[in-house]
């Protein structure tokens, strides 16, 4: 069947893609301040800093392509 492109979306879809969009933002500045800020987690070293630091910023990526991933059933 063909999919109306200009069909709006539920107000349910659109409160989740919002709140993904905000978390993916907060990941992405928790993932830099990690990184690049030496007084956020003065306690770890910095290398077990700089590895966290990116495992926050891949997990924000994955989140990000799940939100936008379609699936095959969802009309």
């Amino acid at each position: 069947m063909l999919e109306d492109k200009n069909e709006q979306k539920s107000p349910q879809r659109r409160f989740l893609l919002i709140f993904g969009g905000i978390v993916f933002v907060a990941l992405v500045t928790l993932g830099g301040l990690i990184l690049f800020d030496g007084q956020f987690f003065p306690a770890l070293e910095r290398p077990m800093r700089t590895w966290f630091g990116i495992l926050v910023l891949i997990y924000a990526v994955l989140r990000v392509s799940r939100i936008f991933k379609r699936k095959s059933n969802e009309v």
